[in-house]
């Protein structure tokens, strides 16, 4: 497998899949916010943000973001794995 993909390659996709799950994180963070008031501030701007909505409306949508982050959060933590994985596999075809 190694002859097709080299171990830069794979570091390289696991460095984007981590900085993937640190963006996701930011986004689970403001969803959280805005579940739990009708207000929030994000810590590296230090501004309220407003929300006027309607809130069974707004709750609804919140749930199907959380839940289609989370889903994503799962699918990227799955591909790190898998790229991992076939790092140490190159890594250890390298040694023999």
């Amino acid at each position: 497998m190694s002859n097709n993909i080299s171990k830069t390659q794979v570091f390289n996709q696991i460095a984007e899949l981590q900085k993937n799950l640190e963006s996701l994180d930011k986004i689970l963070f403001k969803i959280q916010c805005v579940t739990d008031s009708q207000s929030c501030v994000e810590p590296e701007e230090g501004e309220p943000i407003p929300l006027d909505y309607l809130p069974d409306v707004a709750m609804e949508k919140i749930k199907a973001i959380r839940e289609i982050v989370t889903e994503r959060e799962k699918t990227i933590n799955k591909m790190l794995d898998f790229y991992l994985k076939l790092y140490q596999d190159i890594e250890n075809e390298e040694k023999e």
